[in-house]
C-alpha cells in the first residue's frame, strides 16, 4: 500500500487501480514489495527511539506532578517522534526511492523539475517514457493509462540503492526530506501518545502526583 500511495502522490491522473496495473506490467508482482525490508528496518529504530525517548522525557519532567500534565504528555510524545523521524530520515529516502524508482510524475510542474534535474543524464541514457499530449487538463500518456512514466527500475535492493545514492547525490541526499518528516512525525506521535495517556488517566491507571 505504501508503493501505491507514493505513486499516487506523484501522478494526477492515475487511479489505485491504474497504478496497481502499471507497477505490475512493467516492473513486475514483486515492485510492489521491494522496499519492505528496508520499510521493517525504518519501523523498527523508529519504535524504539519513540519509546525511549518518550519515557526517558517523562521520567525527567514527571508531568504527573504538573499542573497540566496532559500538556507535558503530548510535549514528551511530539519531541520523540521529531528525534525518532530525524534518526530514521535516510532509510526512509532509500524506502522512497525503492518505492517510487526514477518516475516522470503528470503533474506539469513536477515534470519541469524533473527534465531540469535530469537533463545531462537523460543526453547519456534516453529513457523508454511513453509519448505524451498537452491538453487543455494537462499532460496525459497517450494510448495507456498510466499517469506516470516509468525511466527505468534502478533501485532494487537496499545496498545497491544506498550505493547509487551515496555516489550520485553524496552523504547529504540521507537528510533529504528531513524537515517535512519531521513535521509530521511530531504532531502525529504526539496525538498518538498524547492520547494513550489521556486514556490512561481516564481509567484511572495513569501515574499520580508523588507517585
Amino acid at each position: 500500500m505504501l508503493v501505491i500511495k507514493q505513486r499516487l502522490q506523484l501522478c494526477s491522473y492515475l487511479t489505485a487501480g491504474q497504478c496497481v496495473r502499471t507497477i505490475v506490467k512493467e516492473e513486475g508482482i514483486q515492485a510492489l514489495f521491494r522496499s519492505y525490508p528496508v520499510t521493517v528496518m525504518m519501523n523498527i529504530p523508529f519504535a524504539m527511539t519513540v519509546v525511549c525517548v518518550n519515557e526517558n522525557l517523562k521520567t525527567h519532567f514527571r508531568p504527573w506532578d504538573k499542573s497540566n500534565p496532559h500538556l507535558w504528555y503530548f510535549f514528551c510524545a511530539g519531541v520523540a517522534g521529531g528525534l525518532a523521524g530525524l534518526v530514521t530520515n535516510p532509510l526512509d529516502v532509500i524506502k522512497t526511492r525503492l518505492q517510487t524508482q526514477e518516475i516522470k510524475p503528470s503533474c506539469q510542474k513536477l515534470r519541469e523539475l524533473f527534465e531540469i534535474s535530469h537533463k545531462e543524464e537523460k543526453s547519456k541514457e534516453p529513457g523508454s517514457f511513453h509519448e505524451c499530449a498537452k491538453t487543455a487538463a494537462g499532460e496525459h500518456c497517450v494510448g495507456g493509462e498510466c499517469g506516470f512514466e516509468l525511466r527505468k527500475v534502478r533501485y532494487r535492493d537496499f545496498l545497491t540503492t544506498t550505493r547509487i545514492i551515496y555516489q550520485r547525490e553524496g552523504a547529504s541526499a540521507f537528510a533529504k526530506g528531513v524537515g517535512p518528516r519531521m513535521c509530521m512525525n511530531v504532531p502525529s506521535t504526539a496525538l498518538s501518545w498524547g492520547f494513550y495517556e489521556l486514556i490512561k488517566t481516564m481509567l484511572g491507571v495513569a501515574p499520580t502526583k508523588h507517585e
